[in-house]
């Protein structure tokens, strides 16, 4: 079962995406990703979702971000956000690779922590505010 704690803000998120801006998934995480997805009923699906498992690669990686930006046709990296809710994985890899990068800190961070990401944000859901802001 998805972690609702994280994945409720999901489909609010992706409604308000009007601008039809592609997104994806990256995961460290097996296979077994692909059906927990098919369980939150999201309003779109991912343009790219890549699992480390099936690519032979994992964050942090850049070449997984450089993989992903390719699936979504980006041709501006700097362009990109990678939101992740794990400094040295999702924002050292995403970072690594040139994207902008959003950490999930769910509470205070570590100095470290957030100083390695360009934005900070307490849980998923605070998303919904600066989505097109």
């Amino acid at each position: 079962q998805p972690d609702l704690s994280i994945t409720e803000p999901v489909p609010k998120l992706l409604k308000s995406n009007s601008h039809n801006i592609p997104w994806g998934i990256v995961t460290n995480a097996d296979r077994t990703q692909r059906d927990r997805l098919q369980t939150l009923r999201l309003p779109s699906s991912p343009a790219a979702f890549l699992i480390s498992e099936e690519v032979g690669l994992s964050k942090p990686d850049p070449r997984i971000f450089d993989l992903a930006l390719e699936e979504l046709g980006v041709a501006d990296r700097r362009r990109s956000v990678m939101i992740g809710d794990d400094p040295s994985v999702d924002i050292e890899g995403a970072r690594a690779a040139g994207l902008c990068t959003v950490l999930i800190a769910g509470g205070p961070p570590d100095r470290g922590a957030a100083a390695l990401a360009d934005a900070l944000i307490d849980e998923f859901g605070e998303l919904d505010t600066y989505w097109f802001a």
